[in-house]
């Protein structure tokens, strides 16, 4: 099964076993991105809702299904969109339970497509996931499909508001991965002895590439590690702060002076003082991105962006 197959399981078990989950978001009803495909079907108008392409409206009536005992599930078309329902999702959702004396709760899901398939642009190629993450709303990405399950169970038992970014590049994806521990925040999925790359879902599949090109020995000694907790909690950061090996290399689809690059580096930093392991970042070079496919390519991570860094620093003794 594919990523988005495996999305589309997990969010139709919890609407098969709990009634007050509603699907909300356009076009929804005819499955347009895939996420919600039969749900109409089966579940009928009450419970699978479209909506004009008004992204603070339907933000909007979520926050009043939730906080009258309802569990929303809204779908964005792009995560970029969100920009337009700020006020709906951080002033009125997010802030809603502290300013009721955590009296009334706000149980919703957004899930955000994030990042682009290339040559999106505009408004369709934003990897936005800093924007709530920074504000203190539950952020989340699953890197891989087996992440899924675990992560949309956190996310119905945190009760609150929760924001899944879901790579679009991964959404084809069947790539198979052999976890023993599905971890929600933080996951191990290659093990290594020297290097270290810790990337999130959208740029695990840049990742992926530069293995397939690298030499055998880059391949048999560096790890890959996955960040699903965008917003760095202790869970996460406790695994951080722990890794062994003596080179980092940080890669995200995202400007690196906001998103979790540098907040990544800097608690390495902080933990290992004198001892801090040698940290390098291959990020978004701008958050603007062109509609010609080729500069997209120049402008986001990418598997010879990597490759680059292996050898101007010399990593492992030799070239990729």
């Amino acid at each position: 099964m594919t990523y988005l197959e495996i999305l589309r399981s997990a969010v139709y078990a919890l609407m098969e076993r709990d009634e007050t989950y509603l699907y909300i978001g356009e076009d929804v009803r005819s499955g347009q991105k895939g996420i919600s495909d039969g749900f109409f079907s089966k579940f009928g108008a009450q419970r699978v809702i479209d909506t004009p392409i008004s992204e603070s409206g339907f933000c909007g009536m979520a926050v009043g299904l939730a906080v009258n005992g309802f569990r929303p599930i809204v779908e964005f078309n792009f995560s970029g969109l969100m920009f337009v329902c700020l006020d709906q999702i951080f002033n009125q959702a997010f802030k809603f339970k502290f300013m009721t004396g955590n009296k009334r709760n706000v149980p919703i899901i957004y899930l955000m497509p994030t990042g682009t398939k290339g040559g999106l642009a505009g408004h369709h190629s934003d990897n936005t996931y800093a924007t709530l993450s920074h504000l203190g709303v539950i952020s989340l990405m699953p890197a891989c499909k087996e992440q899924i399950p675990s992560v949309m169970d956190y996310a119905c038992s945190a009760n609150a508001p929760v924001a899944i970014f879901l790579p679009v590049e991964e959404f084809r994806s069947d790539t198979v991965y052999d976890i023993a521990d599905i971890n929600p925040f933080f996951l191990r999925l290659k093990c290594g002895d020297d290097v270290a790359i810790i990337c999130t879902g959208t740029s695990i599949s840049t990742v992926n590439k530069f293995f397939n090109t690298a030499s055998k020995s880059i391949v048999r000694r560096t790890a890959l590690y996955c960040v699903s907790d965008l917003n760095l909690s202790i869970k996460c950061l406790d695994e951080i702060r722990h890794l062994k090996e003596k080179t980092i290399v940080i890669v995200d689809d995202a400007t690196e002076d906001f998103g979790f690059a540098s907040q990544i580096e800097l608690e390495i930093r902080r933990s290992k003082q004198h001892e801090c392991p040698e940290i390098y970042t291959v990020c978004r070079l701008s958050n603007l991105v062109p509609f010609r496919e080729g500069l997209e390519h120049a402008l986001r991570p990418s598997a010879e962006r990597i490759n680059e860094v292996f050898l101007d620093s010399g990593l492992l003794g030799g070239k990729a």
